[in-house]
Parts: C-alpha cells; structure tokens; sequence
C-alpha cells in the first residue's frame, strides 16, 4: 500500500459458460486502488490477463 493507493493482483482459475461456450482458463487479475476525497476506496486502473496453466497447482 501506497499512503492512499493500494496494488492488487491475483491469479486464478476460472471455469463456466459465456455466450452459451463452455471454458476453463487461468487468468491474472490487476487492480490499482485509490481512497477518493470520500475516503472510498475505487478503482483506478485494472487489467485481466489468460495466462498458462501451473503445472503443479499450489495445494
């Protein structure tokens, strides 16, 4: 965490049905978080990326 900002990432594997297809993918998930003059914390920037599967998922 930055003083009012705050870098998130995550990966994950995600599966389900869009647009009536079937998928199984891992993806990498980014978000920059900013508090506003409310002291809300938003979304400033963010970003979704397919990425590679593991070839030994993390138990």
């Amino acid at each position: 965490m930055l003083d009012q900002a705050a870098y998130v990432s995550v990966r994950v594997h995600l599966s389900g049905v869009f647009n009536g297809s079937p998928f199984q993918d891992d993806f990498q998930f980014s978000r920059l978080w900013q508090r506003n003059e409310n002291g809300a914390w938003q979304v400033i920037a963010g970003q979704a990326t397919v990425v590679q599967a593991l070839a030994h998922p993390p138990s």
